[in-house]
C-alpha cells in the first residue's frame, strides 16, 4: 500500500466506518477516491507552506533574470524556483542567518543584493512526477497526518456533510501537533547544498 493510500484512508478514517471500505490502490475509481485525487495536492501545498518543514526547505542560490531591469525601485529581479511556495530568508552569501530586504512580486524575487540566496519551503508532489514517483515517503510522520486532516476537511462538504465539524476538530488537533513538532524542530537545519537555478 502506498504512502498516498495512506494518506487518504487516514482522511477517510475521520468519517468511521464508511462504505468504501478501506483504499488498497490510488486508481481505485470510486467516487471518493475521485474527490481525493482532486484535492490531495492542494491539502499537501497548503500543509507545507505553514511551517519550515526539514524535508520540504532548500537553499539555493538565485540567477538574476535576464531582464534585469529595475522592478519597482529594486535593482535585481529573480526568478521564483519551480517548485516555490513561500520564502523563508532572503540572503547574501556571507551571513545566511541575516535577512536582507526583499519582495515577492508576481513570479519574481526583487532585491538590492546580488548575488540572492533564498532559503524556502518547496513543493512536495504527492501526485507521481512525469520523471518518477512521489516524495510522500520522504514526509514525517507528523506532515503526513496533517495533510490527511486537511484532506478530510476538503472533502468533508462533498463525502460526508453531517460530519465536517468533527473532520475540523480532528484537522485542528493535528495542526496544534505540527505546531509542537516544528517548534522542536527549530534548531535543526538539513545539509545546506547550494544549487543555481539560473
Amino acid at each position: 500500500m502506498s504512502s498516498r493510500v495512506v494518506i487518504w484512508n487516514q482522511a477517510l478514517s475521520v468519517f468511521g466506518s464508511t462504505e468504501t471500505g478501506i483504499i488498497q490502490d490510488v486508481d481505485d475509481e470510486s467516487p471518493v477516491c475521485d474527490w481525493l485525487r482532486m484535492f490531495e495536492q492542494e491539502a499537501a501545498d497548503y500543509c507545507v507552506s505553514l511551517f519550515d518543514w526539514i524535508e520540504a526547505t532548500t537553499f539555493v542560490e538565485l540567477g538574476a533574470t535576464a531582464d534585469t531591469v529595475a522592478i519597482a525601485d529594486w535593482e535585481y529581479a529573480y526568478d521564483k524556483p519551480a517548485d516555490f511556495l513561500r520564502i523563508a530568508n532572503f540572503t547574501d552569501e556571507d551571513d545566511r542567518a541575516v535577512t536582507s530586504a526583499f519582495e515577492r512580486l508576481g513570479k519574481y524575487i526583487v532585491s538590492n543584493i546580488t548575488p540572492g540566496y533564498i532559503k524556502y519551503v518547496r513543493q512536495m508532489a504527492l501526485v507521481p512526477n512525469p520523471g518518477g514517483g512521489t516524495e510522500v515517503n520522504d514526509m514525517s510522520p507528523t506532515l503526513r497526518h496533517l495533510i490527511s486532516m486537511r484532506l478530510a476537511v476538503l472533502i468533508a462538504p462533498v463525502f460526508n456533510p453531517k460530519m465536517k465539524t468533527i473532520a475540523i476538530a480532528e484537522y485542528d488537533l493535528a495542526l496544534r501537533e505540527a505546531e509542537r513538532f516544528n517548534q522542536a524542530n527549530v534548531y535543526i537545519e538539513p545539509p545546506l547544498n547550494i544549487v543555481n537555478v539560473s
